[in-house]
């Protein structure tokens, strides 16, 4: 865009009776000014250090997502260099810089939530109450820690907030050397002063208490060394979210699941079949309760086992232990995906074997391969059978297009994306992705690459194309198409003396003529944004239109005769 020597300016309205018309605008008292844009100078506006009244009309301007309130000083947002402007601008002569990509962010704006108004804070030492207003408490404030001790445990939610501690007889702000006192007073004030917090201090320890219990009738046994605890009784191959179910954690501390590596664990995983599958307990499960003090307990499920016992247990497969067969790999399972996805009961072996009887540990696992699991005290030794998902069952590639229908006005490139969701079947398939024409000349269409998932695509003519993306698993296939609608608006001036239309504007009637035409064509008639107004496909020179329906503004008539297409811009009055 780009201005002559002029100035914008955003007013909100402070009276009512100026916008329902009962007060005539004019009095400078019913207005509040938000915003200025625009320069007093016509040759030199300086955007973020660069001259926007050069390189013609090519620029693009974002606010940064930083500045979330309005500047009412003329020129003031502009800044004198791309850091301290409140403005990101970009122009088309920039390297990367697109048509597509400067239409696309038109009218977009996004910007960081607000906090200069917040009072509220945090503590991961202290309990300190939700919320900004009424009856605020912190607890938790060792007796003794003086202020500056004190204030170091507290996290502001905006950085430009104030604090101040004050003596709860006096009211009287402390220094930083004083010792914070049972219900002294911490005033919390936002940056941009507008709000206040004020939380009560208390001395009365927070809860140390991270003992587990167990809820009747489970018959587990929790022991507890220190900061370690043992949870026994507990089956292999329970559901995780049941066993939970029998243990209370104090009302004060709070629970998490983790595996050996610190990592949660899911209540739940989605399986090969995309099916949500409760998770089941093996020997790496551990609960994690930290009191409200940061005091820590970690217990370890310890699943009941004996030395003789040797089997397998998966929250991923579904093994039937009776038929001693692991159901639902999916074709192409490596050993190491394998492992990843079995637990063995604890000090059992296992081997997996191939259909010679050698250890797999490469490659992928086969319907004749086995797993062999030899107990703890080498007693027992048991054979799982291998099943497989039905590789049969093969679905069409699902794919959804990011549009299905975009018109373009004097824009002559895009880019035409989808995302394809797909079952991997058949095994060993890859997707493969092409790009065609279907309707419109081919010839004024060119992909950047025909075969790939999203493409720019560029058109030398206006006319409508009918574009079409055909994905394929090597066995089944799925097409869609997108249509593009593009006008152009580079007309020369033989082509503006070939068009005439009038009157123009127009309020009731319309009527177009080309100079020394007798046949048919096809006239479209759009709004700005794309909409259909008006549309005769057979359409013949000084035929009249009724446009008295139509609404105030500004419309695109385009008229196609053939592959050549001719754009006027339509003003309608009321």
């Amino acid at each position: 865009m780009s201005w002559p020597a002029s100035t914008y300016a955003i007013f909100e309205i402070l009276d009512d009776c100026v916008p329902e018309g009962t007060k005539a605008v004019g009095d400078p008292e019913d207005f509040k000014l938000l915003e200025m844009w625009g320069s007093t100078v016509h040759d030199q506006k300086v955007i973020a250090g660069r001259n926007v009244s050069s390189l013609a009309n090519n620029w693009r301007f974002i606010r940064k997502p930083e500045y979330t309130t309005p500047n009412a000083v003329l020129e003031g947002s502009f800044g004198t260099n791309a850091e301290d402007s409140e403005w990101i601008v970009d122009n088309l002569s920039d390297e990367g810089m697109t048509q597509a990509d400067m239409f696309e962010s038109t009218g977009n704006h996004s910007c960081d939530s607000p906090t200069r108004h917040i009072s509220a804070i945090s503590s991961p030492v202290y309990r300190v109450d939700e919320g900004a207003r009424g009856d605020l408490t912190i607890t938790g404030v060792s007796h003794g820690e003086n202020v500056e001790q004190f204030l170091a445990n507290i996290v502001k939610r905006y950085e430009g907030q104030s604090l101040r501690v004050l003596n709860r007889e006096t009211n009287e702000e402390k220094t930083m050397s004083n010792p914070v006192g049972h219900q002294d007073m911490l005033q919390v004030y936002s940056a941009d002063s507008s709000n206040v917090s004020k939380y009560v201090l208390f001395t009365t320890p927070l809860n140390d208490n991270a003992v587990l219990t167990v809820i009747p009738p489970a018959k587990f046994e929790i022991i507890i060394d220190g900061d370690s605890g043992m949870i026994r009784g507990v089956e292999y191959g329970a559901v995780l979210k049941e066993i939970l179910d029998s243990l209370k954690a104090p009302d004060l501390a709070s629970m998490n699941v983790i595996d050996q590596h610190g990592n949660l664990v899911p209540m739940q995983r989605k399986n090969y079949h995309s099916v949500e599958v409760e998770t089941v307990i093996g020997d790496s499960i551990f609960i994690e309760v930290v009191a409200e003090n940061g005091n820590k307990i970690t217990y370890r499920i310890d699943p009941v086992a004996a030395s003789s016992d040797a089997f397998v247990i998966s929250t991923i497969y579904r093994i039937d232990q009776d038929s001693m067969i692991i159901n639902d790999l999916p074709m192409g399972t490596t050993p190491e995906t394998f492992w990843r996805n079995i637990e063995l009961v604890e000090n059992a072996t296992a081997t997996l074997l191939d259909e010679e009887g050698s250890a797999k540990e490469s490659g992928q696992i086969a319907y004749d391969d086995k797993l062999v699991v030899t107990s703890e005290d080498q007693s027992v030794q048991v054979v799982y059978l291998l099943a497989f998902l039905d590789a049969a069952a093969n679905e069409a590639p699902s794919v959804n297009l990011a549009f299905d229908y975009k018109m373009l006005i004097g824009v002559m490139e895009l880019v035409v994306s989808a995302t394809v969701y797909d079952d991997g079947n058949p095994f060993g398939s890859s997707l493969s992705y092409k790009w065609e024409v279907v309707e419109g000349d081919a010839g004024n269409v060119s992909f950047d690459n025909d075969d790939a998932l999203a493409t720019r695509v560029t058109f030398t003519h206006g006319g409508t194309y009918n574009l079409q993306l055909a994905v394929s698993d090597g066995d089944k296939t799925t097409s869609v198409q997108v249509s593009i609608n593009l006008i152009v608006l580079d007309i020369n001036k033989a082509d503006i003396q070939y068009v005439k239309l009038y009157p123009n504007p127009a309020s009731n009637q319309l009527t177009i003529e080309l100079v020394d035409f007798n046949g048919t064509a096809s006239l479209k008639i759009f709004d700005l944004t794309g909409k259909l107004f008006y549309a005769d496909p057979r359409w013949t020179s000084g035929k009249a239109i009724n446009v008295s329906e139509f609404d105030r503004g500004i419309y695109l008539v385009n008229l196609t005769i053939g592959q050549e297409g001719f754009t006027r811009k339509l003003t309608i009055i009321r």
